[in-house]
C-alpha cells in the first residue's frame, strides 16, 4: 500500500496513519483498534511515499508500524489519518474506496487472485469520517465503541467556543443546536491545540465532569446517529475520529430507483416517439 504525503509548502510537522488491527490494539496516536504509522516530515520533503507491505513492516523507509494490521476476510481494511498539519494531505495512490456489501468488479475479483494492486481496497466510509466536519452540515455516523471521540483541533491556539449537536426527540430544543438535537458546548483555550471530548452512547461525557450533554441523545434502530457542528471558530477543526459516515440503505435504493424510473421514461418517450413517426 502506497501512503503518500504531500506538503507542498515544506512545513516540518508529524503525521498519523492508522490501519485496522485487533480490537485490544492501543498506540498513542489512533484510536483503539488501529495499528500506527507515525512519521517526522522534514521542510525540505515536499511529498514522501511510504510504502507498506501486506504484513505490515515498510520498504525502504525506518520507521516502523506499531501493532499488527488485520484485513478483512474481503481483503478490505479500514483506515485513517488521525494527526497532520492542515498544510499536509495524504491518500493512498494504488488503494480503492470500496464499499462493504456492495459486489466486487470482476476486475478487482481478478486482482485478489493475481495479487496486483487492486488488491489493496479500502474501506471508504472511513476515511470520510475523520476529515473536519462542515459546519451546519449534518453527517449521520456510526461507531462500534462505547464512546464517540470528538476531536477539536485549535492550530492557531486561539480561544472559542464549539457547538456539537447530536440527534435527538424532535422536540429537543438548545441555545446552540436546531430543534431536535442534544447539545455539547464547549470553549476551547489557547493551550488547547488538540482536545478529544468522550461522549458514550448515554451521552454522558467521560473523563469531563464539568461538561454535560444538554438533552437526551437518540440513536436509530440501524444504530447510526445524524451529528453536526453548529458554531465553531473558522480555524477549528472538528471531527468524529472513530466514527464511520453511514449511508443508509434506503437512501441508497432510492437512488437507484430514481435512474431506474428515469430509464423508463426515456424508453416509453422513445416508443412513443417511433409510434408517431
Amino acid at each position: 500500500m502506497q501512503v503518500r504525503v504531500h506538503n507542498p509548502e515544506g512545513r516540518q510537522g508529524e503525521l498519523s496513519f492508522c490501519f485496522e488491527a485487533s480490537p485490544d490494539t492501543v498506540t498513542s496516536k489512533c484510536p483503539q483498534g488501529y495499528a500506527q504509522l507515525h512519521v517526522s516530515l522534514n521542510h525540505h520533503q515536499k511529498e514522501v511515499t511510504y510504502k507498506v507491505h501486506r504484513q505490515g513492516y515498510l520498504k525502504l523507509n525506518p520507521p516502523l508500524i506499531e501493532g499488527k494490521m488485520k484485513f478483512r476476510e474481503d481483503g478490505s481494511i479500514k483506515v485513517m489519518a488521525a494527526e497532520h498539519s492542515n498544510a499536509m494531505s495524504v491518500s493512498l495512490v494504488n488503494a480503492k474506496v470500496y464499499f462493504p456489501g456492495e459486489e466486487l468488479a470482476d476486475e478487482l475479483k481478478e486482482s485478489f487472485s493475481t495479487g496486483s494492486v487492486l488488491h489493496w481496497v479500502v474501506f471508504g466510509l472511513i476515511a470520510l469520517a475523520v476529515k473536519p466536519m462542515e459546519l451546519g452540515i449534518s453527517q449521520i455516523v456510526m461507531f462500534k465503541d462505547e464512546e464517540m471521540q470528538v476531536r477539536v483541533r485549535n492550530p492557531q491556539g486561539k480561544l472559542a467556543e464549539v457547538s456539537f449537536c447530536f440527534e435527538a426527540a424532535p422536540d429537543i430544543v438548545n441555545v446552540k443546536c436546531p430543534q431536535g438535537f442534544a447539545q455539547l458546548y464547549v470553549s476551547v483555550n489557547l493551550n488547547q491545540p488538540i482536545v478529544t471530548y468522550y461522549v458514550n452512547r448515554q451521552g454522558r461525557v467521560k473523563h469531563n465532569p464539568g461538561i454535560i450533554v444538554e438533552g437526551k441523545i437518540k440513536f436509530r434502530e440501524d444504530g447510526s446517529i445524524k451529528v453536526l457542528v453548529h458554531e465553531q471558530h473558522s480555524t477549528f477543526r472538528v471531527s468524529v475520529v472513530n466514527a464511520e459516515v453511514f449511508i443508509p440503505k434506503e437512501e441508497k435504493s432510492t437512488d437507484s430507483e430514481k435512474r431506474s424510473y428515469k430509464t423508463i421514461y426515456w424508453v416509453i418517450l422513445g416508443l412513443a416517439l417511433l409510434a408517431i413517426l
